[in-house]
């Protein structure tokens, strides 16, 4: 009798080529972007509502400052060199194959690596917090004290920036993004309201940056038993070994170098215009390309369900890499393009109803100019993205390191020259010319994916070219006709070019069947 049950559950189990199947499937790929869109996209909706009413609460220049200090924590990220990104592929990699049985050896490893090194660097930026304030920024005497403490409590969050991003790194490995993202939205939605709640008793910028890094800490603990209870494959005997250490180095090292510098890019735009203008300039540049920014948060998402996918199932099954890479960036363009189109043609009206006609008079043509480029950097997340999966981050390192070069140089320069409007032209031309060179170079790298990417390509340019349309049309009701008509006709022309008719009805059925599905016993893998 328990020979039987033991073959029965050795039936049930599924072998390696089925997990390795499933978790490179259009519909795994489906649901767990639908999850990873609603963890990233509720935080963005709470901050889009939270900007206001911080706004009011600290002022327009402390609002700066706290603006660049969430901006800091950002770059936190970079503690880790790369490391937690190296942990995921390594551990997607190793799924169905022997060398899984060392996968907690390898997730202890890393989690001791990215500890490490974000102490370091957290404690490095405590004592640099001092002259950071003097140098750096222009602060005004008054404000200097709180914001010293303030960029010395977000030290602090050093370890549990990179902590995070190794846990997510775990989960997203092993697909479970069901999980990490209920956890993830009230985290998300704790990081604007808890620094809300502190201000109303404690008028600080320094308690509103305390409260931020409060909800990390929570949420670092609560992530750590989200690993343990839902991912029991790393389980086993979890301890720091040197060998997986050179391995994660070795697999990483130009994950490292990505990794570096995608954060300096995304945030050196920023610091560039704090140190050459007012503190009431770099709110109104900050508050729309932050605005804008969060919205990659949505094709982020799309990238990270698409990562661990890629680097599972592109050796054993590398037909499966065309089919997500054209279904990823027809959800892109789907939820981003209407948005995007909006912003170029409104983003006047947009920023008046947001933040008041006093904030958006200064604000809204830094709106108008970034809204267009947010399309292309939405976009490019999806070929960056494959080009790391199918093992070529190489590629992607030497285009940040070209754009490391000449994007802050290129900033400076228009801001002297045209102020913060200058800024936004050159945020959105490295935006586009980003997008185009990696579908272009995805496509001369990998031939079995140059049709897809000849496909998405088209698609980038007709979005381009309608975006363009938007901002040239001058009387606001031919500008409203074209933006309406550009925002319907873009996503229904991807849908033709980048699906089949097969792949479109397998999609619509995988989307009505998980949007039905209102009790999930298990998590979407």
């Amino acid at each position: 009798m328990n020979d039987g049950s033991a073959g029965a559950q050795a039936a049930a189990m599924p072998t390696a080529e089925e997990r390795v199947a499933r978790l490179s499937s259009l519909r795994g790929f489906t649901g767990g972007t639908l999850w990873n869109l609603l963890g990233r996209g509720a935080p963005v909706l709470v901050a889009i509502a939270a900007t206001p009413v911080l706004i009011g609460q600290l002022g327009v220049d402390r609002w700066a400052l706290f603006a660049l200090a969430i901006s800091v924590v950002g770059t936190f990220g970079l503690l880790d060199l790369g490391i937690s990104a190296a942990l995921t592929r390594a551990l997607a990699e190793r799924i169905g194959t022997p060398q899984e049985a060392r996968a907690p050896a390898l997730a202890a490893t890393g989690l001791a690596l990215v500890l490490a090194l974000g102490a370091a660097g957290g404690t490095a930026g405590f004592a640099a917090a001092p002259w950071c304030v003097d140098r750096l920024l222009h602060v005004p005497l008054a404000l200097r004290p709180d914001t010293v403490l303030a960029f010395r409590i977000l030290a602090l969050s050093g370890p549990l920036v990179v902590a995070n991003a190794a846990l997510w790194g775990m989960l997203a490995a092993y697909q479970r993004f069901r999980a990490a993202n209920l956890l993830g939205i009230p985290v998300g939605v704790l990081y604007y309201v808890a620094p809300m709640l502190m201000l109303a008793w404690r008028d600080s910028l320094a308690a509103a940056v305390f409260a931020v890094v409060a909800v990390r800490a929570v949420q670092t603990l609560l992530s750590a038993a989200l690993v343990w209870r839902q991912v029991p494959e790393l389980r086993g005997k979890a301890r720091f070994e040197m060998r997986e250490m050179r391995y994660l180095i070795g697999i990483g090292g130009w994950v490292t170098v990505s990794n570096t510098l995608a954060p300096l890019m995304t945030y050196a735009d920023r610091f560039v215009v704090g140190a050459l203008a007012p503190l009431a300039a770099v709110s109104h540049y900050v508050t729309p390309v932050d605005f804008v920014w969060r919205l990659t948060m949505l094709p982020i998402a799309v990238a990270g369900t698409l990562y661990p996918a890629v680097a599972t199932g592109h050796r054993r099954m590398p037909d499966r890499v065309q089919t997500l890479l054209r279904a990823g960036s027809l959800v892109v363009v789907a939820t981003m393009f209407p948005a995007c189109a909006a912003m170029v043609g409104f983003g006047d009206r947009i920023m008046t109803l947001w933040l008041g006609a006093r904030f958006a008079a200064d604000s809204q043509a830094v709106l108008m100019i970034v809204g267009g480029g947010v399309f292309f950097s939405c976009l490019a997340a999806l070929p960056a993205t494959t080009l790391d999966g199918i093992g070529r981050p190489d590629i992607g390192a030497g285009l940040l390191v070209v754009q490391t070069v000449l994007f802050p140089p290129a900033v400076a320069a228009m801001t002297i020259a045209y102020g913060i409007e200058g800024a936004a032209v050159v945020w959105s031309v490295r935006a586009v010319t980003n997008c185009l060179v990696r579908l272009w170079v995805l496509g001369r790298v990998a031939g079995a994916l140059r049709p897809a990417v000849r496909q998405v390509s088209w698609v980038a340019i007709a979005g381009g070219l309608a975006l363009l349309a938007c901002a040239l049309t001058g009387p606001p009701g031919a500008r409203l006709a074209v933006t309406l008509a550009a925002a319907a006709a873009i996503p229904c022309l991807a849908a033709h070019r980048l699906l089949d008719s097969q792949e479109r009805d397998h999609l619509l059925r995988l989307l009505h069947v998980t949007r039905a599905r209102e009790k999930l016993t298990r998590p979407i893998a």
